[in-house]
């Protein structure tokens, strides 16, 4: 098996392309790759390049491009909006196996009882780009920014629409400068645009099934996740969102906003599921079903 790398913008100037400084070291210094030697690379948009080591600088490795093949979009489009935990690397646990399952796009979700006040976007965004080398994928989750429940369901969705950048890869700390954003933002006005192309993260038009799991007794739901997935239709499943909360779960007044939105609350079973656990479960279910 060739070496895996991930280059977020393969650019080539004829045949060629050089490589970033942290690829380049690893490459030359740490697996002391030569001139002539071959390896891959994808930007995480489906392109996937094999190339041959041209110039092995160890902060401009040069590689000349062999070939290259193109994997279309998933056809399943699934999107988690789950509140970020207390515990950060129980967060990011998730992020690492919602890649390695396929989910097309993670939306961190600010509810009222979010207990998190501050998310490395960038750490988030490199875990998620080595989920993606070690499981040899092609396609990168689209990270958004964190996003308050409001924006997602209730009287104020599709108000404040996010604009859309070029590219479900591009790293948002990279993009924006910004390296951490809070959690407690009640607006949208200081929140960097968001990165899938042709759709925004509001309650209206970013996609066509929505679905919320909560464990509230009243009004507690009477349909389960993987009940809602049998009744679709395989090969026209629905661009899908399913809203996922915190610890101590929604609360009463965002289920009842929800509901009025439209949302369908569904369940992920009698046992009750920490957050992450929940988000990988949802991931599994509307991803890997067929």
């Amino acid at each position: 098996m060739l070496p895996f790398f991930y280059h977020s913008s393969l650019a080539a100037v004829g045949h060629e392309l050089v490589l970033d400084e942290d690829n380049s070291r690893h490459i030359v210094q740490v697996l002391r790759m030569k001139p002539g030697e071959t390896l891959q690379l994808t930007d995480g948009k489906g392109r996937l390049l094999t190339a041959v080591i041209v110039d092995d600088h160890k902060k401009k490795c040069r590689v000349r491009i062999g070939s290259e093949t193109n994997t279309p979009p998933k056809k399943k489009q699934i999107t988690v909006a789950i509140s970020p935990v207390k515990n950060a690397s129980r967060f990011e646990w998730f992020l690492e196996k919602a890649m390695e399952i396929g989910v097309t796009a993670i939306i961190p979700l600010v509810s009222e009882r979010t207990e998190r006040q501050q998310i490395r976007v960038d750490r988030l965004q490199s875990i998620l780009v080595s989920a993606l080398l070690q499981s040899q994928q092609t396609w990168l989750p689209v990270l958004y920014p964190p996003t308050p429940f409001q924006q997602m369901a209730g009287s104020n969705a599709a108000k404040k629409p996010f604009s859309a950048d070029s590219g479900p890869a591009a790293g948002l700390g990279a993009n924006t400068g910004q390296k951490s954003f809070s959690t407690s933002a009640t607006s949208l006005d200081n929140v960097p645009p968001a990165v899938k192309p042709g759709s925004t993260p509001d309650s209206t038009d970013f996609m066509s099934a929505r679905l919320i799991a909560h464990c509230l007794e009243a009004p507690r739901p009477t349909l389960s996740l993987p009940a809602w997935v049998r009744q679709q239709q395989p090969e026209n499943f629905p661009l899908t969102i399913i809203l996922i909360g915190p610890e101590g779960d929604f609360s009463a007044k965002e289920v009842e906003a929800a509901l009025e939105d439209g949302y369908t609350p569904v369940t992920l079973g009698d046992n009750r599921l920490r957050t992450e656990t929940a988000g990988v479960v949802a991931a599994t279910l509307l991803c890997i079903s067929e």
